[in-house]
C-alpha cells in the first residue's frame, strides 16, 4: 500500500492533527509521525481525504505531528482548534437560519389565511352595501351546492349487448343490456329530457326512482300506480318465477306486460324448457286479452301477447 507523507501545514494536516496527537498520547514514546488512512482524515463532518482526492483512495497518510512541547506549536494547535470550532458553529447556524422553525411556518400561514378571509368578507360586506345601494332594500343572494339529483333505473327487453346513451356521448351515463341505473342532476333535467327520454319514460323503459316530487312526477307522467311496474329482481328473474307472475300480471302496466311476453318468446325460440310450461303461458295471455282494448282489432296481440307462442306449441304437437 502506497504512503504519503503530509506537512503539518498543509489542509489535511490541520483537519487531522487532533486524531494524530490523541493516537500518539496512547504511546508511551512520543512518534514524530503517524499513519492515517486517507479515508479517516476528515476534512469536514461528511467529506474525507480521499472524498476530495480520489487517487489517494486506499492509501496510508503520514502526517508529522506537531511538538506540543514547543510554545509556538501548541498555540497554532489551539488556534487551529478554535477556527474549525468557530466555522462548525456558523455552519449550524446558516443551517438553522434557512429553515424556519415549524412554528413560525405555521404562524405566517395561518396570517395569511387570515388576511384571505378578511378580504372575502369585506368584498361581501361592499356588495351587500351596493344592493341596498340600488334597491332601497337589502336582497338575500342564497348559493347552495347542486346536491338535488334525479336517480332513474333503465329497463328494457333488449339484446344483452345493448348500449344506449344518455346525452351528448353519454354526459349522463351509458347502459349495457337489459337494465342499469344513472343519477342526473336535477338542474340538467332540462336538457336531459329528450325526445328519446320522453319515449321511454312514457313506455316505462326508464324509470325514475327518486329525485321527484308528487306534482314533477304527474307533470312528466311518470305518477306510477302501485304495482304496475315490474321491480329490478321480479325483471331479472321473470323466467323464474312460474306461477307468481300470475299475481302480478294483471296489476302491471302494458309496457311491462310486454316486456314479459317478448322474454318469453325468445327463452322459447331458444330452447329454454322454463318457456314451454303450456299451462301458464295459456294462462298468462288469458290475462293479455284483458287489455286487448289497447290495441286495433288487425293488431295480433289483441288476442293475447303470448298467442305466437301458444301458435307454434300447437304447431309442434300437430307434427
Amino acid at each position: 500500500m502506497a504512503k504519503r507523507m503530509v506537512k503539518r501545514g498543509t489542509t489535511a494536516a490541520k483537519a487531522t492533527v487532533n486524531a494524530a496527537v490523541e493516537a500518539t498520547r496512547a504511546i508511551q514514546e512520543p512518534a514524530e509521525t503517524v499513519e492515517v488512512p486517507a479515508n479517516q482524515v476528515m476534512l469536514d463532518e461528511k467529506t474525507s481525504l480521499a472524498d476530495v482526492n480520489p487517487e489517494l483512495a486506499g492509501e496510508t497518510i503520514t502526517v508529522e505531528l506537531p511538538d506540543l512541547s514547543d510554545p509556538a506549536a501548541a498555540a497554532e494547535q489551539a488556534e487551529m482548534k478554535r477556527e474549525y470550532e468557530a466555522e462548525q458553529a456558523a455552519t449550524a447556524e446558516m443551517a438553522e437560519e434557512a429553515t424556519p422553525p415549524a412554528k413560525a411556518r405555521e404562524t405566517a400561514d395561518t396570517s395569511e389565511k387570515d388576511a384571505e378571509i378578511a378580504e372575502l368578507r369585506a368584498m361581501v360586506q361592499n356588495l351587500q352595501k351596493q344592493m341596498v345601494d340600488q334597491n332601497g332594500k337589502a336582497q338575500i343572494v342564497q348559493v347552495m351546492a347542486d346536491t338535488e339529483k334525479v336517480t332513474l333505473r333503465f329497463q328494457s327487453e333488449c339484446a344483452d349487448d345493448n348500449l344506449i346513451l344518455f346525452g351528448p356521448n353519454g354526459m349522463y351515463g351509458q347502459i349495457t343490456g337489459k337494465s342499469g341505473t344513472m343519477i342526473v342532476p336535477k338542474s340538467d333535467w332540462s336538457r336531459f329530457m329528450t325526445e328519446q327520454v320522453r319515449f321511454l319514460l312514457d313506455t316505462r323503459q326508464l324509470i325514475i326512482l327518486s329525485g321527484m316530487d308528487e306534482d314533477e312526477m304527474e307533470m312528466y307522467g311518470c305518477n306510477y300506480r302501485e304495482g304496475e311496474l315490474l321491480d329490478r329482481n321480479a325483471f331479472a328473474k321473470l323466467l323464474d318465477m312460474g306461477d307468481g307472475l300470475l299475481e302480478i300480471f294483471p296489476g302491471l302496466c302494458r309496457s311491462h306486460k310486454e316486456m314479459i311476453a317478448k322474454r318469453f318468446l325468445t327463452a322459447y325460440e331458444n330452447g329454454d324448457v322454463r318457456a314451454q310450461n303450456r299451462e301458464l303461458i295459456v294462462q298468462l295471455n288469458q290475462l293479455s286479452k284483458q287489455s286487448s282494448a289497447d290495441y286495433a282489432a288487425s293488431d295480433p296481440r289483441s288476442r293475447g301477447l303470448f298467442t305466437a307462442i301458444i301458435e307454434e306449441m300447437n304447431a309442434q304437437d300437430a307434427e
